[in-house]
């Protein structure tokens, strides 16, 4: 019986596992394949069956992929509601800017001219200077 044993080591490489998984099953649902051989953990043979049974199920279904397709579809339409806003608030800018120039040129008008009229507008006793 002990010729047909296999070690934990020799059981994660044909599961093509990790050693560290392999002792993490044997605590858990491997168990009842267990046999310790001069302080050594050597598994039944049917431990290879059992896990053959309950394989690994994969994480990513079909379901998940469309609702992430879904997801991507949602994020793409935002993306572009935000770039229309940001076209719109850079128009809105860009007028702000304009009226802002244009002001500032028509402020810088009657300052030139109060100047003009500061010095037509003189006191009696600067006549004779």
């Amino acid at each position: 019986m002990q010729d047909n044993l296999i070690s934990v080591s020799e059981y994660a490489k044909r599961l093509n596992i990790s050693v560290q998984a392999a002792y993490k099953q044997v605590n858990g649902k491997l168990k009842p394949y267990l046999i310790v051989v001069n302080g050594k953990k050597m598994l039944q043979p049917e431990a290879l069956e059992a896990f053959q049974e309950n394989p690994i199920k994969p994480t990513s279904t079909e379901n998940e992929f469309k609702s992430l397709e879904i997801q991507i579809q949602i994020l793409n339409v935002q993306i572009e509601d935000l770039k229309q806003q940001r076209e719109y608030k850079d128009q809105l800018i860009e007028k702000l800017s304009n009226i802002i120039s244009m002001y500032s040129s028509q402020a810088t008008l009657p300052e030139s001219s109060q100047a003009v009229q500061s010095e037509k507008k003189r006191h009696w006793w600067q006549f004779g200077k």
